[in-house]
């Protein structure tokens, strides 16, 4: 408690004699990182030319010369100190120093002796951090004693969150970190950080090691406008298509830096889906709706009334639209003819049934089970129309799910990539899993945040997210047909300003290919400048040349 209240600054280390200050007019500062001598001056105001002697001081130190005269009041002696023989353990203590003035009496200093001990000082070993961005390191007394420890050194791209300290016996203390790999070129770095103390054996050095992967800086981050609900490219027209509500709106992204054009909806949307071909999209809103917009015109087509609100949605073949909707607490699919407004429901209840997608070149439309285990998967038939209520159902964990562009494939969060099973009539729940084909090559265990395969340039898109406290994303391109990774690189985590880098963070939860595969729309997710508000988001167009 009492070395606590000292300031803790690398002063302790100057191998120099200690500056003797007097805090107070008659108060002397000592030490025992400091052994030898040193002169401390004497005034003593109407003192004149008055002798003195030394009367009263602690056996560990010497006083030279043991007498002498003030000249005009001032005069000085010589102090020895020997902190070996000082034998009252550590910490802060005070001593009387007297001197005995003729013909004035008897005049005190203070010493004040602040005693350390002789600690023993431990320190992590070397950090390979590699793309991490957070860690710590620890300092840890072993010895009898207090440790005053400051770090000298670090690198630049090293923000360490505590640099001075002082560490009682027995003790550990862990000092956090973040790296900033801003402005920083690709490729591996290293250093050390120094650590100055009066431990044995005084300073120590940790290396640190950690890499800088192919990066992309989207620049200034334009957050998007109103609560994001869902995104989709449209290949015919080369544009992105985010639904947002709060504002109620369609945004249509012909390119990232510009704005985009807005459709205003009058109704709260909850889902929306693309046609195959480009030509037509539907949105499916709370009030128990769906509405079918022309993409090219941007103008509303026809509306339906569906008697519940519609969760996930699709388009299938020849006038058909299919979407999930909840009764009594159980989801259930629905078939939409468009061309009569009629609406039928599946007798088969789904519990979680939510997103719907149609396999490509295919009858058949799948559903997962987000949050439950395993998800599953859900085929139905749809070549007459209606969809038939034959489901066939695989217990298979996926933790994510997307299609290949062709629809013959399934690539999965847990990295697996499965063949498209066919639809067998008459075939219910199956223990089974789809025939395996392969397994994305990405290290680690980031969690799968979006996939996206283009045939075109033969390349499986991945991005992973490093979890909260400013951790990068990476985006991973790999070979379609062998699965092996081919380049990967980091999206630029910069906080912008407002946030920490212990509470930003940012997830990829779309990736888009162009049509000629050289740029990449990315749809990202960012924290909220406050907590009761929603994640915020923001749509990127990145060259990958």
């Amino acid at each position: 408690m009492l070395v606590a209240t000292l300031s803790c600054n690398d002063d302790f280390l100057n191998q120099q004699p200690p500056v003797v200050a007097f805090h107070a007019q008659d108060t002397i500062a000592l030490n025992n990182l400091f052994s030898g001598q040193f002169e401390v001056p004497m005034e003593l105001p109407g003192g004149g030319n008055k002798s003195w002697r030394i009367f009263q001081y602690p056996t560990w130190i010497d006083i030279e010369p043991k007498q002498g005269a003030f000249a005009a009041g001032n005069s000085s002696f010589k102090l020895t100190n020997h902190p070996d023989q000082f034998t009252m353990g550590y910490g802060l203590f005070f001593f009387p120093l007297v001197f005995d003035v003729s013909d004035f009496g008897q005049v005190q200093y203070t010493l004040l002796y602040l005693n350390l001990g002789d600690p023993g000082m431990r320190v992590s070993s070397a950090l390979n951090l590699g793309k991490e961005s957070t860690g710590s390191f620890y300092i840890q007394n072993q010895g009898n004693g207090v440790i005053l420890w400051g770090i000298t050194a670090a690198p630049k791209w090293l923000k360490i969150s505590q640099t001075e300290g002082v560490l009682e016996n027995p003790s550990t203390e862990y000092i956090s970190f973040t790296i900033d790999r801003t402005g920083l070129a690709a490729g591996d770095y290293s250093g050390h950080i120094q650590i100055a103390s009066n431990a044995r054996p005084g300073t120590f050095s940790i290396p640190v090691f950690m890499t800088v992967a192919p990066g992309i800086t989207p620049g200034k981050i334009n957050f998007g406008t109103g609560e994001f609900i869902h995104a989709d490219y449209n290949k015919a027209r080369d544009e992105l298509i985010v639904l947002v509500k709060n504002p109620n709106r369609l945004l249509f992204y012909k390119n990232a830096a510009a704005e985009p054009e807005v459709v205003d909806l009058d109704r709260i949307p909850k889902c929306f889906t693309l046609s195959e071909d480009g030509n037509s999209l539907a949105v499916g809103f709370s009030n128990a709706e769906i509405s079918v917009f022309d993409t090219h015109s941007r103008g509303l087509q026809k509306n339906y009334s569906i008697n519940t609100t519609p969760v996930g949605i699709e388009f299938g073949e020849n006038g058909w639209i299919y979407f999930t909707g909840t009764l009594s607490y159980q989801n259930y699919l629905f078939s939409l003819d468009m061309a009569t407004g009629t609406v039928s429901r599946g007798q088969s209840a789904m519990s979680g049934m939510i997103p719907l997608y149609k396999i490509p070149g295919k009858s058949v439309l799948l559903s997962t089970q987000p949050g439950y285990s395993p998800e599953g998967l859900q085929f139905f038939d749809i070549s007459k129309g209606i969809a038939n209520d034959t489901v066939n159902q695989w217990h298979l964990p996926t933790q994510g799910l997307w299609l290949s562009e062709d629809g013959a494939r399934i690539f999965t969060g847990l990295k697996k990539v499965y063949r498209t099973p066919d639809y067998v009539r008459q075939q219910g729940w199956t223990m089974e899993e789809p025939a395996g084909v392969g397994e994305l090559d990405i290290s680690g265990n980031s969690p799968i945040t979006a996939i996206a395969h283009h045939s075109a340039s033969r390349k499986i898109y991945v991005s992973t997210w490093g979890g909260y406290g400013s951790a990068p994303a990476t985006i991973y391109l790999l070979d379609h047909n062998s699965y092996v990774l081919q380049k990967s690189f980091e999206v630029n985590t910069r906080p912008p300003e407002g946030f920490s880098m212990s509470s930003w963070w940012l997830k990829i939860q779309f990736i888009f290919p162009t049509s000629d595969g050289s740029q990449i729309w990315l749809v990202n997710r960012y924290p909220a400048g406050l907590y009761s508000k929603p994640d915020t988001w923001s749509v990127d167009k990145i060259s990958l040349n």
